[in-house]
């Protein structure tokens, strides 16, 4: 009796152990780096495996230091929001941190001198997988999640029009084998930009997710571009037009079996 209530003990202790932390609403990502594996939950969806690499802040001609850090490898200064996504979805926003005196937190500049150019860009990886906390009532499934909405936020840009700069966005969505890709960018104009993704049947358990910004300003004087947020939001809805071509497709079925069954 005795050695079945430790099993049972050790079974539970163990079961806890595998349960994650809650998200809070927003995360450097030097804290949801230093998660790992377990990573943290918010609203019943597993967020894991956080990594920055692949960045780039170079300047050339007379632009100075007006790229975003000097040291954009501070994972500190990058932050992740999470919020609900139409209810029983999920969205997390990437920002920056530290704010530039003459611009959002991702900003880069040149000046009136030479040919200037100005170049920041980085990539964030993480996965995303069901909730690790059984307890949660909100616990949510991955495999369920059928729409994946990216958006680029809050770009600005001053300077000449037709100028080469541009603020790109690559976005892959990986499940098993098969890897989705958004690709996408706005060329020396202000605005966002919101691309759909619908993904593939999924049984993995298990979204990788990799994001990727540049903003670039190449040989091109007095110019200014910021962007704002990088956001994805992981719905289990199909989007409006999928829903349609789904019922298009089921009527055409139905009136294909009426034809068979008057021959």
């Amino acid at each position: 009796m005795r050695k079945l209530v430790l099993i049972c003990g050790l079974l539970t202790a163990s079961a806890l152990g595998l349960q994650a932390a809650a998200c809070t609403a927003t995360m450097t990502l030097t804290a949801l780096n230093g998660l790992g594996g377990a990573g943290c939950d918010f609203n019943g969806y597993n967020f894991n495996n956080f990594a920055l690499g692949n960045y780039i802040d170079a300047n050339f001609g007379g632009s100075g230091q007006y790229n975003f850090l000097s040291t954009p490898a501070n994972t500190s200064n990058y932050l992740a929001t999470f919020a609900a996504f139409n209810g029983a979805g999920v969205q997390v926003t990437f920002t920056g941190a530290v704010a530039q005196p003459d611009g959002p937190a991702w900003t880069v500049k040149t000046a009136g001198a030479g040919l200037d150019s100005s170049n920041f860009g980085f990539e964030i990886k993480y996965n995303i997988a069901s909730g690790t906390n059984a307890i949660a009532a909100n616990n949510r499934n991955v495999n369920g999640l059928k729409v994946l909405q990216a958006t680029l936020g809050g770009v600005t840009y001053t300077g000449a029009p037709g100028a080469d700069a541009s603020a790109a966005f690559i976005k892959a969505s990986t499940i098993g084998a098969t890897t989705q890709l958004i690709n996408d960018k706005l060329i020396a104009t202000s605005g966002s930009q919101t691309k759909f993704i619908n993904l593939v049947p999924n049984t993995t358990g298990t979204i990788a997710i990799t994001d990727n910004l540049l903003l670039q300003i190449s040989n091109t004087q007095n110019t200014t571009l910021t962007a704002t947020s990088l956001a994805n939001g992981f719905d289990p809805t199909p989007e409006p037009m999928t829903l349609s071509l789904m019922g298009i497709g089921l009527a055409s079925m139905a009136l294909v079996r009426r034809r068979l069954q008057k021959r």
